[in-house]
């Protein structure tokens, strides 16, 4: 490799470190946006590269989403807890659309008329019965704030 493309290679590399590290990604929602269409495509400016090149070169897949049940989304609001939200309530109605298998149990749909508590409440009811396990139960949550819930019911 010539010492020109060597230089445009290493630009290259600090870009996508640049554009991966955006505080966009930090946000919740950016994961439906990101897993759920079939071939996603990054667009910055004029430029534009598949979903698929970042995450070779991220080494890693952030979320399977073709057929993810309930227990998967116990361990997705484990693992993306830290992601912003500007609604609490989107810690877990912004996971919701990436599970397609209920495993039997209803299926959760979003309902911002819900105060906080609710919400967190229902959802935690919902994974149980749904996956029959208690699984949710031990979450190591950051508080919220003072909402009202049953003590069992994890603050996400």
């Amino acid at each position: 490799m010539d010492r020109n493309n060597a230089e445009i290679l290493k630009n290259l590399v600090l870009l996508l470190d640049e554009v991966i590290e955006h505080k966009w990604w930090a946000r919740v929602w950016t994961l439906q946006e990101c897993v759920l269409p079939p071939h996603g495509l990054l667009i910055i400016g004029p430029f534009s590269l598949p979903w698929n090149t970042i995450e070779r070169l991220r080494n890693k897949r952030v979320v399977n989403a073709r057929g993810p049940n309930a227990t998967d989304l116990i361990r997705y609001i484990t693992d993306f807890s830290m992601r912003e939200a500007s609604d609490p309530r989107d810690k877990v109605f912004g996971l919701l659309g990436l599970i397609t298998d209920w495993e039997g149990g209803e299926r959760v749909r979003p309902d911002y008329v819900l105060p906080l508590g609710k919400v967190f409440t229902e959802i935690t009811g919902a994974l149980i019965e749904s996956t029959g396990f208690l699984d949710i139960l031990p979450f190591d949550s950051q508080q919220v704030g003072d909402i009202a819930t049953p003590s069992w019911v994890p603050d996400f």
